[in-house]
Order: C-alpha cells, then structure tokens, then sequence
C-alpha cells in the first residue's frame, strides 16, 4: 500500500532508517476482546486490516508469521493488536468504545 508507507529515510552520513507511515497513527487500549471485536467490525466495513497475534511474538521471520496466521480460523486468532486503515468514519466506528492509550 504506497499511500500508507513512504519510501526509506537516509540522512546525511548514509545511515538508512525505515520509512514512515504516512497516516496518522492513534493507539487505543483494549480489554482481552476489544482487538477481535474491532477486527471483526472492521472487515465487515471492509477496511483494511493487519493482524498482530500472541503467536508472532514467537516466531522469527515473515514468513513463520503468514504460516502463524493461516494455521488459525479467523474466530480463534489471539489477538495481541490490530491496524486498521481506512476512511476516518468508518474506522472510527470499528473502534467505537475503545479509549485511546494513555
């Protein structure tokens, strides 16, 4: 997705440093459930979503991840946190209830 993530940084000793993203990025707090019950009202608004689940804090490398991920049905992925991008609206009403991280 080019319209969320820029292009590398280098500064002016050559050092490269990841890109940003280039939306604004708000972190909520949420109880066990909160991320599954966000996640769940996000794809059926059809927002675009990435899922962080407890298994990929074990695994090493991308690919591990998809293979953590696919391994599980949607209903029963562990969600540690998600990342939802879309149109304002509709993301703020997929996180409805949630209070920003203090």
């Amino acid at each position: 997705m080019p319209e969320v993530v820029g292009l590398p940084y280098r500064d002016g000793s050559g050092n490269e440093y990841l890109p940003m993203i280039r939306r604004p990025v708000l972190v909520y707090a949420a109880d066990r459930d909160g991320p599954a019950r966000a996640c769940e009202r996000a794809r059926a608004r059809g927002l675009a979503v990435a899922v962080y689940t407890e298994e990929l804090f074990k695994t090493s490398d991308d690919e591990d991840n998809r293979a953590a991920v696919a391994a599980v049905p949607a209903d029963e992925l562990r969600l540690a946190g998600i990342c939802v991008s879309g149109p304002r609206n509709a993301v703020d009403k997929a996180l409805k209830g949630l209070p920003l991280h203090p």
